[in-house]
């Protein structure tokens, strides 16, 4: 069996006849010409294997799955998970698949359905026609949308889908990437107009700690150790290691508890009087816990983190709309301290915070430093 290397459209393809008008005809996956003569005489061998062992339906290009049948299998995966101790929630799982059908039109269709320009098209229908605040609120809300859409194809459910042998499009990972429209957060920075709210909130933070009440772990956390919620949420005390009078916090890859680094991984230097703090704290609640926060499940820790905190945030003048997150306004405080330490600097700060490129940290968190005044002239 011979076949042939044909052009479609700028795309090779290798076409051969298995046996007589019977004609098979495969992608290439390439626009290069000496590219796809390669990968055509591994197809070649691979063709001939299949037709000695008399199994030519395998040639056959498989049809995508339906979304219904990828639904099915995501519930059902992300209850397993959920009961083994993951960071997965059956209302959680629902809402994703509720928010596929939305942007998809429907789970009785093929997977082939979710292109790239499929999510334009429906980004537009949502946000034609809206103005000002309006137009705000509504590309929020699709930018939510098509986060929980996605959610249904993270890398786990794309493992179980070939596990199970459902077929996806080939432009599945194209489809996750796309981002028509981003949520607006607003400017991330503090605005240094308001000195008060800054230091009422570190004032309030500290009587937290002082009379040791409930937020207090949520303080030290995300304050002291500036670490984003989902971190937060997820520490437990045997990533503290000891380093000689003080404790190191590694922030790093940790597959067995589900827990994957945003940015890069770290190690924060943490003072000893911190970590007794916070361990204090913890103990009085619930001794001898795994994780630093004494609280259930992943859901609560993080709602204590989300809520809770930004509840009492809120309530000292953290407004909404100027700030987002407010558990991650503390992060901000810290690591401009970090940064304006004359002990440790930028680099140290990028370290810490976890950042991938400095420049992140000096575009964000080098405006928390104290204001600037220009020097003064050698004449006066």
């Amino acid at each position: 069996m011979k076949g042939s290397i044909i052009k479609r459209g700028g795309t090779y393809y290798y076409q051969c006849y298995p046996e007589p008008n019977k004609k098979v005809r495969k992608t290439l996956k390439t626009r290069d010409l000496q590219v796809a003569k390669a990968r055509a005489r591994e197809m070649e061998k691979d063709f001939l294997l299949k037709v000695a062992q008399g199994d030519l339906d395998s040639l056959k290009t498989k049809k995508p799955a339906t979304l219904g049948a990828i639904a099915d299998c995501y519930l059902t995966e992300s209850e397993k998970r959920g009961q083994a101790g993951h960071k997965m929630a059956s209302k959680t799982a629902i809402r994703n698949v509720r928010s596929l059908e939305r942007v998809s039109g429907g789970l009785d269709q093929r997977a082939s359905v979710l292109t790239t320009r499929g999510l334009d098209r429906f980004c537009f229908a949502k946000l034609d026609g809206k103005r000002g605040q309006e137009l705000v609120r509504a590309r929020n809300a699709v930018a939510s949308v098509l986060r929980k859409a996605r959610s249904v194809f993270a890398d786990w459910a794309l493992a179980v889908y070939k596990r199970e042998s459902l077929v996806l499009p080939d432009g599945i990972l194209e489809w996750r990437k796309h981002r028509p429209v981003k949520e607006d957060h607003g400017n991330y920075r503090l605005p240094l107009e308001n000195p008060d709210l800054v230091q009422k909130c570190k004032k309030a933070g500290q009587e937290l700690v002082v009379q040791a009440e409930h937020l207090s772990g949520a303080w030290i956390l995300c304050y002291e150790l500036a670490l984003r919620a989902k971190e937060a949420s997820s520490v437990k005390w045997n990533w503290f290691v000891r380093r000689g009078d003080h404790y190191g916090l590694l922030i790093v890859n940790r597959p067995n508890d589900d827990f994957r680094v945003k940015g890069t991984e770290r190690e924060i230097q943490v003072h000893s009087a911190v970590y007794d703090t916070l361990r204090n704290w913890a103990d009085s609640i619930k001794p001898d816990y795994d994780y630093c926060l004494p609280f259930d499940s992943f859901n609560k820790r993080y709602n204590y983190i989300t809520r809770d905190l930004a509840d009492w945030m809120r309530d000292l003048g953290f407004g909404p709309k100027e700030f987002h997150k407010c558990a991650h306004e503390l992060r901000k405080l810290k690591g401009s301290e970090w940064y304006s330490d004359p002990n440790l600097g930028p680099a140290v700060a990028q370290e810490w915070l976890g950042h991938k490129d400095i420049s992140t940290t000096c575009k964000y968190y080098a405006s928390l430093d104290r204001v600037i005044q220009p020097p003064t002239p050698e004449w006066s």
